[in-house]
């Protein structure tokens, strides 16, 4: 690493007296010191912080609505309608009431024949009346 620093300080070492040429030195002065110094003005000001203000709201409500669409959008946008998840209640409602379910239940067997008996039987034998085990008889019955 040494030798390659010597070898930059070598190649660098004629450059240090380069010098600007005196008429370069006079008009870049000139030119420098032609333009006023003009303090910023309020107005400009003024103006420059509220396009910085105006952009960062416009950042913030693009990421608003972004956050909003990704978390639920349309579903989150009908809760903050007035009336909406009324009116969506009650468009469930009618059509839950307007559905027309027609259960039918077969024959199950769940413990085998003999089981199913000794079930009947023991409910017969728990209930003191005989409503239960009778109705349980017939299901087996049938």
């Amino acid at each position: 690493m040494e030798l390659h620093d010597e070898q930059l300080k070598h190649f660098f070492s004629p450059s240090k007296h380069i010098r600007p040429r005196e008429r370069f030195q006079e008009e870049s002065l000139r030119t420098i010191l032609s333009h006023e110094l003009r303090p910023a003005s309020f107005m400009r000001s003024a103006q420059r912080q509220f396009w910085g203000n105006l952009t960062l709201g416009f950042a913030l409500g693009l990421t608003a609505i972004f956050v909003f669409f990704a978390f639920g959008g349309k579903t989150n946008l009908l809760h903050l309608i007035p009336g909406s998840a009324e009116r969506n209640e009650s468009e469930l409602l009618s059509e839950a009431a307007s559905l027309d379910f027609q259960i039918e239940l077969g024959e199950a067997e769940y413990f085998g024949t003999q089981s199913a008996e000794e079930v009947a039987l023991m409910i017969q034998t728990i209930n003191d009346d005989g409503a239960v085990a009778e109705a349980g008889m017939m299901m087996l019955r049938k």
